[in-house]
């Protein structure tokens, strides 16, 4: 009897010890396949294979000259182990030069609708971001803008976030017919103008930090971001938020707008106004372009001078960031040197 007693609890065990290792194989291939989805989202919904892109448009692209390079830093040919490019093309098209420029804002609140043609597939572009962080909130859109001599106009009503992921931000997103929101609504050969253009646009911006000591942090992106997961960025690269931009009438205005950066800059690498050189508009906005990866998504480009140098602004960061893994990790921020910038080698994908 108390052998048949052992045989039983030994099959109990077994069994027992079977279900719990199928359960933990269950979890850890779950966890491996959301990684390898999560590394593999951003080329699903935006086409990485720009020299093809830019076939599609007839436009002035951005052009990248790596002359320098090959001059007066010849280790790096030998790193890279194939012929440089002396010149590379980007898939973005500058389109004001800003520096100097006064700027206007002609703003109204109203907001922007989705084509008919994409509310059917609504999900199905939804669901191109399984693995990124996503949240809905209100977002500046940009109508049109255009610069008349010393002055940079600029025409905004509103969006949301959802509304640009499911545009913009899944332009090359195959639905199950095999068509996708950039051959419906974005085809070429000419890029719409942004009065013309039927996608969500809702504002960005890039800002480069400049130390006292003149150096620039780069910052790795995080894995959960909708775009350019685990990528080097700029200091700052964030969508206008409405929440720091509006004034109490919830209109947008040149303060506003210069608000929303120094804000980001707070969020983001907890710098506050007195840390920074004077911030206006006319002095530190430099460009506006657009990027058709996303459609010809409008961005604007900031640059920032910081009177802390590059090792206070790092303590600083320390002290107010309880999180601070970000900075923490050397490999997760890359500092250069402005001197050093013009001998950096860029390419498509490098």
């Amino acid at each position: 009897m108390n052998k048949n007693k052992e045989i039983t609890s030994i099959i109990d065990l077994t069994i027992f010890s079977s279900i719990i290792v199928a359960m933990t194989l269950n979890s850890l291939a779950k966890v491996c396949e959301k990684w390898v989805l999560n590394r593999l989202e951003d080329k699903v919904k935006l086409t990485s294979e720009y020299d093809k892109l830019m076939l599609k448009y007839q436009t002035d692209f951005y052009c990248y000259h790596n002359k320098r390079v090959a001059v007066e830093n010849p280790m790096v040919l030998k790193k890279l182990k194939y012929r440089v490019k002396k010149q590379v093309y980007f898939p973005v098209t500058q389109c004001f030069m800003l520096k100097g420029c006064q700027i206007e804002i002609e703003d109204r609140d109203c907001i922007y609708q989705i084509p008919d043609e994409l509310k059917e597939h609504f999900d199905e572009l939804f669901s191109a971001h399984n693995t990124s962080k996503v949240y809905n909130q209100l977002c500046i859109r940009v109508d049109c803008w255009r610069r008349e001599g010393n002055i940079f106009h600029i025409c905004t009503s509103r969006t949301t976030y959802y509304s640009s992921l499911v545009t913009n931000r899944a332009m090359d997103f195959p639905w199950n017919n095999g068509l996708t929101v950039r051959d419906v609504l974005e085809h070429g050969p000419w890029l719409h103008e942004l009065t013309d253009s039927r996608l969500s646009n809702h504002l960005g911006f890039s800002a480069f930090i400049i130390s006292l000591d003149d150096y620039v942090p780069f910052v790795k992106r995080n894995s959960h971001l909708s775009i350019g997961k685990n990528t080097f960025d700029t200091s700052i690269s964030a969508s206008l938020k409405p929440q720091a931009a509006l004034d109490q009438n919830r209109m947008l205005n040149r303060e506003g707008l210069m608000k929303a950066v120094i804000c980001e800059l707070r969020e983001e690498l907890k710098i506050h106004t007195e840390e920074l050189d004077e911030f206006v508009c006319s002095l530190n906005l430099i460009a506006a372009y657009r990027d058709l990866v996303e459609g010809g998504k409008p961005q604007l480009v900031f640059l920032v001078r910081s009177n802390w140098s590059r090792e206070k602004i790092q303590q600083h960061f320390f002290k107010r960031n309880k999180n601070a893994a970000l900075m923490e990790k050397k490999s997760d921020v890359l500092w250069i040197h402005k001197d050093e910038l013009p001998r950096v080698y860029l390419d498509q994908n490098k």
